[in-house]
């Protein structure tokens, strides 16, 4: 007698099958594994096994392609999982510009861990943007190249090592510390790294309590840890929004930031939300993970 396990892809109850010389007798028992029933006509030659999604060089291509393909002009995108050496997809015809206050959170975990006595600025700064109280965090690292050195510390611990923070001012009558140019790459990987540091929790418990005045983009999704950061452009033209964050799906997290050149303050946050919402309908193939 010679026994005969069949399992196929697809979600269903595993089928046994045991033949003899002139009988079949089928056996489905519950247990949840990968397989069917079907009759010995339906069998197909073993596949050859897939590495998981998040292990492949390409997971999440297709994904991320369909998302780029509906950007509105003037927009970008990169996503990168959590806990893995995977390189960020980007896509969009803006991909660089400054970081405006998305900089606040390396800055708030930098000021964090050297002055724990200034969470409350933290906090304030981080979930409402308040300017003021990123220009104590600042100043509480020491200002200029002292500051500058603390924050790109925090960078590069958590995996974006090329992104150099000013330590001199830029533009009149802006924040030092918000013309840092912050590439959509370098921010992906700096989120899906902040996920995994010790002390990530300072700065992402605040994220997810953004004021609902800020909710707008990834902060309509769901389980969102998220920081925006907003300003003209220098030409005075328009607007640039921009937003990063650590999203939850099926598969673990993914770190995904999004920037939009707009009209107004108003277009600029329009367009994140269109694209917040290609993303949300994607997150289910998007690669991701855990630390």
């Amino acid at each position: 007698m010679t026994a005969l396990v069949v399992v196929t892809a697809g979600c269903g109850p595993e089928g046994v099958e045991v033949t003899g010389p002139t009988t079949t007798v089928t056996t489905v028992v519950d247990a949840p594994v990968q397989g069917g029933t079907g009759d010995a006509g339906d069998q197909q030659p073993p596949q050859e096994e897939q590495p998981p999604a998040e292990a492949r060089p390409d997971a999440g291509r297709e994904a991320f392609d369909r998302i780029v393909a509906s950007l509105p002009a003037g927009t970008g995108v990169a996503v990168a999982p959590v806990g893995s050496a995977q390189e960020p997809l980007v896509g969009g015809d803006l991909t660089s510009d400054v970081a405006w206050s998305t900089i606040k959170v390396p800055l708030a975990l930098a000021t964090l861990r050297a002055s724990p006595d200034l969470g409350p600025a933290a906090d304030r700064a981080l979930t409402v943007s308040d300017n003021d109280a990123a220009e104590t965090l600042w100043a509480a690292l020491g200002g200029g190249a002292g500051a500058a050195a603390a924050v790109g510390a925090v960078l590069a611990e958590a995996g974006d090592p090329g992104t150099v923070v000013p330590s001199e001012r830029l533009r009149p009558g802006y924040s030092i510390f918000g013309q840092t140019v912050w590439p959509l790459t370098g921010q992906a990987r700096f989120g899906a790294g902040l996920a995994c540091l010790a002390d990530g929790p300072l700065v992402l418990g605040p994220m997810t309590r953004i004021d609902p005045s800020q909710r707008w983009g990834l902060g309509g999704i769901p389980g969102a840890a998220f920081k925006g950061g907003w300003g003209p452009t220098a030409d005075g033209s328009g607007y640039l929004v921009r937003q990063f964050g650590l999203l939850p799906t099926p598969n673990g997290r993914v770190a995904v930031a999004v920037a939009a050149y707009g009209g107004d303050f108003g277009g600029g946050t329009a367009l994140l939300s269109q694209i917040a919402d290609t993303v949300a309908a994607e997150l289910g193939e998007l690669p991701a993970g855990e630390c």
